[in-house]
């Protein structure tokens, strides 16, 4: 998810950087609600929920796919492989941990776009905790926001 936000190019990042430091293991899990089919052409198509049969085996699928990913990386680390050489087994469902600084009009594009109903789920709670922060940082500029339709000046 961290590169779908960066790929915005607005404001800074600092990034923990898996080349220097041990990753714990925290990795996301969809919540069944989340567990979803995708139906149609891309740029065209629905979500639809899965049956919750399904969803228990993907979610116990990603569970052990993860603490296999993990356990490699920690064998690999004890065995002394360098931590940038390590961290290759791990998955993209790994959380990450960053830093950023954006200004109020970027920061107002970006919430347009990522907290809008047609964004990917995933990075929309993350919009909705920013503009959360948000709204409680900069009331007055929050509100000409939500007052101009939700788009950027």
């Amino acid at each position: 998810m961290t590169r779908e936000w960066q790929r915005h190019r607005i404001g800074s990042f600092n990034e923990r950087s898996g080349r220097y430091s041990e990753l714990p293991d925290e990795f996301y899990v969809p919540a069944a609600s989340a567990v979803r089919t995708q139906v149609g052409k891309p740029g065209a198509y629905t979500f639809e929920p899965m049956p919750d049969d399904t969803t228990a085996e993907v979610r116990a699928g990603i569970e052990s796919s993860y603490a296999e990913s993990y356990g490699r990386y920690q064998e690999l680390l004890s065995a002394g492989v360098a931590k940038e050489v390590a961290r290759s087994v791990l998955p993209v469902g790994l959380y990450t941990e960053f830093y950023w600084s954006v200004n109020a009009r970027s920061l107002m594009n970006f919430l347009s776009l990522r907290n809008a109903e047609t964004a990917q789920y995933e990075i929309r709670v993350y919009a909705e905790a920013a503009e959360q922060h948000f709204a409680h940082a900069m009331p007055i500029t929050h509100a000409s926001f939500l007052d101009q339709g939700r788009t950027a000046p």
